[in-house]
């Protein structure tokens, strides 16, 4: 089936499967650049379907309501949820906005730059955009994306961004991590927890 004028790959059917319950389908259409309704009609065509949400418990609110100062991204990473999830919740929660409580992290975990970096303009532009643009001493284009390496969107430094031509290039960066996953599980490096339905890192001992 084409979606958005664009057939789906493999490697974009696999995606989706390993992600689709750790992942938001809005989360899920910016790793791989498509819209969020071409990614909820490829969840039914390739025959998974989304279970739903487990409630969240006392413990899991505590930590919501005590992380306003760190942000939703954080946060869904130490409850294994989706960032999109934990704001739902933290709106629920009677926090009418995880911006009111954290300038720094926008609603997709990038860092803005402030002050002269803004630009004469005043107009917003991500940190990491900025920084690859400082150390190439000419402005990005707008088909160009700067990739973190280690995936932690709000380290910064020059060493461990890489820039990407174009979206189609970075959503490749992004899931080229999955051709790796099946080595990775035969040499014990990462495990897959039946439990919570993730990957996690095996603990190796010394």
């Amino acid at each position: 089936m084409r979606t958005n004028g664009r057939k789906y790959s493999q490697r974009e059917d696999d995606f989706i499967r390993a992600n689709y319950r750790a992942m938001s389908s809005g989360d899920m259409a910016v790793r791989l650049g498509r819209s969020i309704r071409s990614i909820e009609s490829r969840l039914g065509d390739i025959g998974v379907r989304r279970f739903k949400t487990k409630r969240f418990t006392p413990e899991e609110d505590q930590v919501i309501l005590n992380g306003r100062a760190r942000s939703s991204v954080d946060i869904a990473k130490q409850l294994v949820r989706a960032p999109a999830t934990i704001r739902l919740r933290a709106r629920r929660l009677g926090i009418p906005s995880w911006f009111d409580f954290t300038a720094e992290h926008r609603f997709t975990g990038y860092k803005t730059a402030r002050g002269a970096a803004a630009g004469s303009n005043g107009r917003s532009i991500k940190e990491h955009r900025h920084v690859m643009e400082q150390h190439l001493g000419r402005r990005l284009t707008d088909r160009e994306r700067v990739h973190h390496i280690n995936l932690d969107k709000r380290d910064n430094r020059i060493e461990n961004l890489h820039l990407c031509k174009s979206g189609s290039a970075h959503s490749l960066a992004h899931h080229s991590i999955n051709g790796i996953i099946p080595v990775l599980l035969k040499r014990g490096v990462i495990t897959f927890n039946r439990a919570s339905g993730v990957y996690q890192l095996c603990e190796i001992n010394n």
